[in-house]
């Protein structure tokens, strides 16, 4: 976070031209990353969050839950889907058509959390550590800080993209359809950003 020393909200309003300027500011700023407090303009570096996963878009009654939880996060906060067609051939082509696919759709220099049932089981606020700690420490890249988040197909992913990631994260012992594992992210996602600015919608 940045605060500039321009005291924009200070500004003489009995101006006309400086009341126009800051009228076109409190519109345009905010889809830029900008947030204006009661004396500054205070600055967000973008956050990029790619959700990768094998197989087809999710049903409409599915898809609106999960975007009831995005929609909640700030305009600095951006969150795409890269949705990966399942790949041809037995189970090991599978894997391999997918996964290379995977490998493709995933920035040089992003933070990458693969879910996965054999890796660590995090807490919540593990989790938004694990997303936000780069920003918090002052070292995310000056266009911003990628985060991908990675849900393999049926069958997992193979040995490079295991390797690609940074964190391998579990949800548990327990099975889940597709569509369940993207809501339950989605909705962790939306927590671990609560956590990170402490919100009140966890209770620790």
């Amino acid at each position: 976070m940045i605060h500039l020393g321009l005291e924009i909200s200070k500004l003489e309003p009995r101006v006309p031209i400086l009341q126009h300027c800051l009228s076109v500011l409190q519109g345009l700023l905010p889809s830029l990353g900008f947030v204006f407090c009661d004396y500054c303009v205070t600055v967000y570096a973008t956050m990029t969050i790619t959700i990768i996963t094998v197989g087809a878009q999710s049903k409409q009654e599915y898809a609106a839950l999960c975007q009831s939880y995005l929609k909640r996060l700030p305009r600095h906060i951006r969150v795409t889907w890269q949705l990966i067609k399942h790949g041809p051939g037995d189970r090991i082509k599978s894997v391999r058509t997918e996964s290379e696919n995977i490998l493709k759709s995933i920035p040089a220099q992003a933070t990458v959390i693969l879910l996965d049932e054999r890796g660590r089981t995090l807490t919540s606020p593990e989790l938004s550590s694990a997303m936000f700690s780069r920003h918090a420490a002052g070292t995310a890249a000056p266009g911003g800080h990628d985060v991908v988040f990675i849900i393999g197909g049926a069958y997992g992913v193979d040995r490079a993209v295991q390797n690609r990631a940074d964190i391998v994260v579990s949800l548990g012992k327990l099975v889940y359809p597709h569509h369940i594992v993207r809501l339950i992210l989605c909705e962790q996602i939306y927590r671990s950003y609560t956590i990170h600015t402490n919100h009140p919608y966890h209770h620790s």
